[in-house]
């Protein structure tokens, strides 16, 4: 896989969650107040984020700092197909390309979810196959004391706050 592709695909797939967020607002994912932990494939460390008492909406997320700007989704479709069940897709265009982006979330939003996420490059100039990404979120309990909500939690329990730090980059 191209550098430029799998920047442009990472980058739309997280832009997707921030593009469906109108679209989102009547229906929010929204993950139960506590820690958090994600456990993304092929990566053996869970990230873990507290999230507060208001919960978060999981199509809120942003891009990271510094993240490619000129990615454009147009149309994002946000179906909640039941109470486990919640599809979120997109077209998205970035360096001249086009990439179609399906989201699926499923499971108890209140306790563990799975996500998947296919992103398909739609060029008569690539062959490459779809990417597909997976990841598991898992609520743990409270958030431990001093930890606030948003921060990150490093295996060695020390918090860090990611906005505060791509606002530093800025």
């Amino acid at each position: 896989m191209t550098t430029a592709r799998t920047e442009s695909t990472i980058h739309a797939g997280i832009l997707l969650l921030a593009c469906c967020a109108l679209t989102a607002q009547a229906q929010p994912l929204q993950r139960r107040p506590g820690l958090w932990s994600m456990t993304a494939q092929n990566q053996p460390v869970a990230m873990r984020q507290c999230v507060g008492d208001r919960g978060d909406d999981l199509a809120q997320a942003r891009p990271p700092a510094g993240g490619n700007q000129s990615v454009r989704c147009d149309n994002p479709t946000f179906q909640r197909e039941s109470s486990t069940r919640v599809v979120v897709s997109a077209r998205c265009q970035s360096h001249g390309q086009t990439t179609l982006t399906k989201m699926i979330y499923t499971g108890d939003f209140n306790r563990a979810f799975d996500a998947e996420i296919t992103m398909h490059q739609e060029s008569p100039r690539t062959s490459e196959p779809d990417m597909v990404m997976r990841a598991s979120y898992r609520w743990e309990g409270a958030c431990p004391a001093g930890v606030r909500p948003g921060q990150m939690v490093m295996p060695n329990g020390q918090a860090f706050d990611p906005a505060a730090m791509a606002a530093r980059r800025r």
